[in-house]
């Protein structure tokens, strides 16, 4: 956990980010009060984002370096939110993909107030690491009925039981450890 912590605060820091923030756009990370988001997102820099795109995330980063972060609020079970988690990694698991993982962080947030932190469990943090190629689990769900019946059937969970208020791509250490 504290690798994790530390990958995450490494990545803060380095502001090594490509977001899609449910604020419209990149946000700043607010200094207090009821502006905090739950997540920093740095702010578009002057006269707009690098030319340099990359069409493929992955590209950005050393192979096998990748995740998905999410931050989701909780809008429903917190149980049904927890066995979309579970089917979502099996759902890769029965078809072949083996090298990436879904690890949730905890998440605990200041009380501004008196500054004493509390656990958050309307939020969670996923880190969805090293996920498979980009298309390549939409080209089973074409392919095969099955799979895109077991992919609905857990994203209409994550769907009821939750709602994504912040995404991004980040880089990690490849031979990172999550578990």
């Amino acid at each position: 956990m504290i690798r994790v912590m530390a990958a995450i605060a490494a990545f803060i820091a380095a502001q090594t980010v490509m977001s899609a923030s449910a604020q419209g756009g990149p946000a700043l990370f607010p200094s207090g009060g009821s502006e905090n988001t739950v997540f920093p997102i740095v702010e578009r820099p002057e006269g707009g984002w690098p030319d340099v795109e990359w069409e493929d995330p992955a590209n950005f980063c050393a192979p096998g370096a990748i995740a998905t972060l999410r931050v989701s609020q909780i809008i429903g079970s917190r149980e049904v939110y927890d066995e979309a988690r579970a089917e979502h990694l099996a759902w890769y698991r029965d078809f072949g993909f083996t090298e990436n993982d879904i690890v949730e962080l905890p998440i605990m947030l200041p009380n501004p107030d008196t500054g004493v932190w509390a656990g958050a469990s309307e939020l969670s943090l996923s880190l969805h690491v090293n996920p498979p190629p980009r298309g390549s689990a939409v080209a089973i769900r074409e392919e095969d009925e099955d799979a895109a019946a077991q992919w609905d059937a857990y994203v209409d969970k994550y769907r009821q039981s939750s709602k994504i208020i912040e995404e991004a791509m980040v880089c990690v250490q490849a031979d990172r450890q999550f578990r």
